[in-house]
């Protein structure tokens, strides 16, 4: 087989994230490594099934075998905010909300779609508690 078939049928590694931050960082198991993450580094994380893709401001993209809601209760900080049933980001990373067309821009110029309100939406932007307010939401997600 080709080289181009061969990574078609390679399975994907399994990765795994632990359900503690040790230290104040996302900790990342690979097969070969263990990565340490901190969070602020982190742009948004996107569903894949039962994987999440972690997506970081150096351009690397992390995948590990669990899912994006066992991944946002391992995150207690009000920094990350679900913003439909595939994304989960990092509200500091947010450029512009494109009202028309439902999209979130994004530092890298990413651009993430956002089936919540606007209305929720403002709300998990500017309060403070927006953990709560979004577990409150995430009923219509």
């Amino acid at each position: 087989m080709c080289n181009i078939c061969d990574s078609l049928y390679k399975p994907k590694p399994k990765q795994t994230v632990s359900s503690e931050i040790l230290f104040g960082k996302v900790v990342i198991s690979q097969q070969d490594n263990i990565f340490f993450i901190d969070p602020s580094e982190i742009i948004y994380m996107k569903s894949d099934n039962s994987y999440t893709n972690f997506y970081l401001r150096d351009g690397r993209q992390l995948l590990v075998s669990k899912s994006l809601a066992k991944v946002q209760k391992d995150f207690t900080s009000s920094v990350f905010i679900r913003v439909n049933q595939s994304f989960l980001i990092n509200k500091n990373y947010i450029n512009c909300i494109d009202k028309k067309k439902r999209q979130l821009v994004l530092n890298e110029n990413y651009k993430v779609p956002f089936t919540i309100s606007l209305k929720v939406l403002l709300s998990l932007l500017t309060d403070i508690n927006s953990r709560s307010v979004e577990l409150q939401n995430m009923n219509t997600i």
